[in-house]
């Protein structure tokens, strides 16, 4: 059996605590699965809009409450 890592080898600059297992529902929840495209989203709407390379962070896109 292998036994559990509580830190990785390489570490990205600035984490140097022990790694906590999360369940993705802890971030944040997903509710949409439907395609929104670059020209939908904007800096001032109501909706934070996650990408991939943002989610856990802070969103820099948002639609509105009615493409939501």
């Amino acid at each position: 059996m292998k036994e559990k890592v509580q830190a990785p080898e390489l570490r990205f600059p600035g984490f140097t605590d022990d790694w906590e297992l999360r369940k993705l529902g802890e971030l944040g929840s997903v509710a949409m699965n439907r395609r929104i495209f670059k020209d939908q989203t904007s800096e001032n709407e109501e909706v934070p809009f996650f990408k991939i390379g943002t989610f856990g962070s802070k969103p820099d896109a948002f639609i509105s409450r009615e493409l939501f």
